[in-house]
C-alpha cells in the first residue's frame, strides 16, 4: 500500500498502516472477501466442535444419558457452552488471520495495523470512548422511548435491585471474566477486518472502497440479529454496519488499529457487563452463567420472543454511528489539509 504517514497522519510520529509488498498482495477483491468468510467458517466450525465436545463430555459424565438434553440449551450449561464457544472461536478466527498474514503473505504485523509507540495508550483512550459511546446510545434510546410514550418490555426495574451484593467481592468476578472475553472478541475482530481485510482490500482499490466493503461484510457476518425480525433486524443490521464504518475511519484516521480495537472492546464490554450487572442484581439466587446467556442472547437479538416490533430506539445505533464516521471523516480531512 502507498500511503505515508504524510499522506495519512495519524498521532505525531506514527506512520499508517505499513505498506504491503507487491509480492504478499492478493488478486481481485473479492479473494480478500472469500478468505475472510473461509476464516469466518473455519472459527465458526471451531466453535461448533466446542460445543459437541461439552455435550459429549456432559453425555459421559452423566453415565451415557441425560435425564433432560433440553437443559442443555439453557441455564448455567448454555452460558458455560456459550463462553468456551467464543472462545474458540475467536481464539482460532485471529490465530488463522495472524498466521496467514505472516506465513502465507510473508508480511509483518505492521501491515495490519499492529503494533507501534503509543498502541497501548491508544487503546485505553478508544477503550474509554467506546463505553461513553454505549452509556451514550442507551440514554438516546431511553429518551426516544419517553418521546413516544412506550418503554420497552425487557427495562429493568432499577429500584427493585439487590444493591446489597454491590459489597461481595466475588459479584465481580463474573463480570471480569466477562470483560475479559469481549475484549479479545473485539480486538480479534478489529485485527481481521480493520486490520487484515481493510489493509488488504486498499492495497488493491483504495482506501474509500476497502472501508465501504469492510463495514457492509462486518455488517453481514452478523446477520444472526435478523432473528429479530426482517424489518427490526435489517435496521439493527444497518447499525451494526454503521459502526463498521465509524471503526473503519478511525483506523484510517489513526493509521492503526489500536484506537479503534480499544472503542470496539469498550462498547461490547459496557453492553455485556452492564446488563449481566443488572440481571445477578435483580436475580440474586439465579446462577451467573445462565444469566449471561439470558444477556447475550438479548443484546444479539437471539433471545427474543417473536419479532420485534419497529420503534424510534432501533434507529438509534444506526443514526449515531452514521454521525460518528461522517464527524470523523470531516476531522481527518481537515487534518490532512
Amino acid at each position: 500500500m502507498s500511503t505515508t504517514a504524510e499522506d495519512n497522519p495519524g498521532w505525531p510520529g506514527e506512520p499508517a498502516y505499513a505498506p504491503i509488498p507487491a509480492q504478499s498482495k492478493l488478486g481481485p477483491a473479492w479473494a480478500t472477501i472469500l478468505v475472510q468468510i473461509l476464516f469466518f467458517g473455519l472459527a465458526a466450525l471451531a466453535s461448533i466442535l466446542v460445543v459437541i465436545a461439552m455435550v459429549v463430555a456432559a453425555m459421559v459424565s452423566s453415565g451415557g444419558e441425560l435425564d433432560d438434553p433440553a437443559a442443555l440449551m439453557q441455564g448455567p450449561f448454555m452460558g458455560k457452552m456459550l463462553l468456551f464457544a467464543l472462545l474458540g472461536q475467536f481464539t482460532v478466527w485471529g490465530g488463522i488471520t495472524l498466521i496467514w498474514t505472516r506465513f502465507r503473505e510473508k508480511r509483518n504485523f505492521a501491515t495490519i495495523g499492529l503494533g507501534g509507540p503509543g498502541w497501548t495508550l491508544r487503546y485505553v483512550f478508544g477503550f474509554i470512548g467506546g463505553v461513553v459511546i454505549a452509556f451514550s446510545l442507551g440514554l438516546v434510546a431511553f429518551a426516544l422511548t419517553e418521546l413516544a410514550g412506550s418503554t420497552p418490555a425487557d427495562m429493568p426495574d432499577l429500584e427493585n435491585l439487590d444493591y446489597s451484593r454491590l459489597g461481595q467481592p466475588l459479584l465481580f468476578v463474573p463480570l471480569l471474566i466477562v470483560a475479559g472475553l469481549f475484549m479479545f472478541q473485539a480486538t480479534v475482530e478489529e485485527v481481521t477486518f480493520r486490520g487484515w481485510m481493510m489493509s488488504s482490500l486498499a492495497a488493491r482499490g483504495g482506501m474509500m472502497p476497502a472501508i465501504l466493503i469492510n463495514s457492509i461484510v462486518f455488517g453481514l457476518l452478523h446477520a444472526h440479529v435478523l432473528a429479530m425480525g426482517i424489518a427490526s433486524g435489517s435496521i439493527a443490521l444497518g447499525g451494526i454496519a454503521a459502526t463498521g464504518l465509524f471503526l473503519s475511519v478511525l483506523a484510517w484516521k489513526e493509521g492503526s488499529i489500536a484506537g479503534a480495537s480499544g472503542v470496539h472492546s469498550g462498547f461490547n464490554v459496557a453492553i455485556l457487563t452492564s446488563g449481566l450487572a443488572v440481571a445477578m442484581l435483580s436475580q440474586p439466587d439465579d446462577d451467573w452463567l445462565g444469566l449471561f446467556a439470558e444477556v447475550l442472547n438479548n443484546s444479539t437479538g437471539m433471545g427474543e420472543d417473536g419479532a420485534v416490533p419497529v420503534t424510534p430506539e432501533l434507529f438509534t445505533q444506526l443514526a449515531v454511528m452514521l454521525t460518528l464516521a461522517v464527524v470523523a471523516a470531516i476531522l481527518m480531512r481537515r487534518k490532512r489539509r
